[in-house]
């Protein structure tokens, strides 16, 4: 009985983690032409709200299909820190409820990025969740997969590997990402691809 118990949760895992990884081998990295235009796509919105041109420094920024994420500090054009105490955001800044940072999901429709979700100035990690809002993989976000790890970790095979081999999964499901920096917290959990440095 144990034995089929066994088998059963095991064959459900790797159902599980297949599912998970094609959907994570079909986030890519955008070419230079898509990546200018989902910046682009941004900036319109980020430099309306903050009354001038901006460039970012990018984080993360990942395609999946029709849908990008990207992640990154607003910058002023020389690639200086935005002083957000002449913005909309100063208030908040004085209160110690603002963070340098955006992020946003992006669907392309008719050849244009148009922004779905959108949060400048997080205090937390604001888009754990939009995953399961929008239907989409969580590597478009660079999250680690939302699968049953307490019982996946329970499986005594998968836990020898983890005593054996010092998993970081365990560890990084302890992980509270809301009572860190928001920012740093983003990069942490960035885990597919190495961030891009470059301002655009």
């Amino acid at each position: 009985m144990m034995r089929q118990l066994s088998r059963t949760i095991g064959w459900a895992v790797i159902s599980v983690l297949a599912l998970t990884s094609a959907s994570a081998q079909a986030v890519r990295k955008p070419n230079a032409k898509e990546r200018k235009a989902v910046l682009d796509g941004l900036r319109v919105r980020v430099q309306k709200e903050l009354g001038q041109k901006v460039v970012f420094r990018v984080d993360d920024i990942r395609i999946y299909k029709t849908w990008s994420f990207m992640r990154g500090q607003p910058l002023s054009p020389s690639g200086k820190v935005i002083d957000y105490k002449k913005t909309i955001y100063k208030e908040a800044l004085k209160e110690g409820l603002f963070d340098d940072w955006v992020c946003a999901v992006l669907k392309r429709k008719n050849n244009k990025w148009i922004i779905v979700r959108y949060v400048l100035g997080a205090t937390d990690v604001a888009y754990d969740g939009w995953d399961q809002e929008l239907g989409l993989p969580r590597a478009l976000f660079g999250l680690p997969p939302r699968v049953e790890e307490a019982a996946i970790y329970r499986s005594l095979s998968v836990r020898k590997r983890v005593q054996k081999f010092g998993s970081s999964l365990p560890n990084l499901q302890r992980a509270n990402p809301r009572t860190l920096n928001s920012r740093a917290i983003a990069n942490f959990w960035t885990w597919a691809s190495p961030s891009a440095k470059n301002h655009v």
